[in-house]
């Protein structure tokens, strides 16, 4: 393997959705079958979360993490399905500029989700887009709680460890805002079991 290999490789690692794009890319040539179970299915998750914060104050802006996690219903029709999800990106906590104080400023992102989602599927391996509207409760010491409409987006990458049981690899990423115009960010990678109804 040369350095041009081994440096598309580190990068694709970094990166989950180009991941997912280079194995669609790869299989392309091939034509994709339909995923084998079409129906109802439920989905729970656990994984972490990293937040990136808009300074409030004298604190570092530094990227906290925490642990998040999901539970979720679907349709699938196909390639084609819709997703109901309960996404919790966990508690994280942001310190003083030394970090010698106790944390003073906390944020919590939770979300009810609505996803059109598409998926694809070469023998075991699957790979799935989501994309809808989040419905976003945004907490934050230093801020007032607050509820607002945000995209959604997210990637899975998962392997069929049973023709009705799969394990997924996903990624997925929201926003949040406080009444005083202070964002939050937020992106979980997570893994799932799905099973059909």
């Amino acid at each position: 393997m040369n350095f041009a290999d081994r440096s598309i490789m580190l990068r694709a690692a970094s990166r989950p959705w180009l991941v997912v794009a280079l194995l669609i890319a790869a299989a392309s040539p091939t034509r994709a079958q339909e995923p084998d179970g079409t129906g109802l299915m439920v989905s729970a998750a656990v994984g972490r979360s990293r937040y990136a914060l808009d300074c409030v104050g004298p604190f570092v802006c530094v990227q906290p993490s925490g642990r998040s996690s999901k539970v979720g219903v679907g349709y699938q029709f196909g390639t084609f399905g819709v997703e109901a999800w309960y996404m919790n990106f966990g508690r994280s906590e942001a310190f003083d500029t030394f970090g010698l104080e106790p944390p003073s400023d906390r944020v919590q992102i939770q979300a009810a989700v609505l996803d059109a989602a598409w998926r694809w599927r070469w023998d075991r391996l699957e790979a799935a887009l989501r994309a809808g509207l989040a419905s976003v409760h945004h907490r934050r010491t230093r801020d007032t709680s607050t509820r607002r409409l945000s995209p959604h987006f997210g990637l899975g990458l998962g392997w069929a460890l049973t023709p009705k049981v799969t394990l997924e690899l996903g990624w997925d990423i929201t926003n949040g805002e406080g009444s005083t115009g202070y964002g939050t960010t937020v992106k979980a990678n997570s893994v799932a079991l799905r099973v059909p109804l």
